[in-house]
């Protein structure tokens, strides 16, 4: 789809609602009590619509060729409906979301620094092997996994389009980035792993 148009809006809205249908699926295949509530699933795919949405906003934002000073603001809400996938169960999901957009968006970065907010992303994936595997059946884990990283690849994709480098922009530091982003993830999957472990 083009950049350019005022169509990515709704269709970042309709592909978001998708997804967010498919992740519910997928919540259901790897839960060991596969009841949801009409209002839990509502949610979930309203959270993932409205990041669609959000994220078609800043693409026909920067299809259009706004100056920096205007794109930033709709950047930052595009950010925020990223931020808004991580709510609830979905935080499982945030370090991958955002260590794996940075390194695949920003290309500005060196090769160093993009490694380890890659590295943080990867290893997210496999702890989620960990975290997925309490009482699943091996058919159900693997495809639970498989299907995780398949949402992961449409989730980085569309997000990771509004995290590119912008022309006129500031310079912004990749390793200091990544060493946040990093420390960050870091501190959210051990979180994590204490909750999951009922500690």
């Amino acid at each position: 789809m083009s950049e350019r148009g005022a169509g990515v809006i709704p269709a970042g809205l309709a592909l978001g609602a998708f997804t967010g249908v498919a992740a519910r699926a997928w919540m259901r295949l790897i839960s060991n009590d596969p009841e949801f509530s009409w209002s839990g699933t509502v949610f979930v795919v309203a959270t993932f619509a409205v990041a669609g949405l959000v994220q078609g906003l800043a693409l026909a934002v920067r299809g259009r060729h706004w100056s920096w000073w205007w794109q930033w603001p709709v950047r930052l809400l595009a950010g925020f409906g990223a931020v808004l996938l991580g709510a609830g169960a979905g935080i499982v999901m945030l370090p991958t979301i955002v260590t794996g957009s940075l390194a695949t968006a920003r290309t500005d970065w060196s090769r160093p620094a993009r490694s380890v907010v890659g590295a943080v992303a990867a290893t997210n994936a496999v702890a989620m092997l960990w975290l997925l595997g309490d009482g699943l059946p091996i058919w159900r884990l693997a495809a639970g996994w498989f299907s995780m990283l398949a949402l992961y690849y449409v989730v980085i994709a569309g997000v990771s389009l509004n995290l590119r480098p912008l022309a006129g922009g500031p310079v912004v530091r990749g390793r200091t980035v990544a060493t946040i982003a990093a420390g960050a993830a870091v501190v959210i999957m051990a979180l994590i792993g204490l909750a999951a472990r009922g500690v």
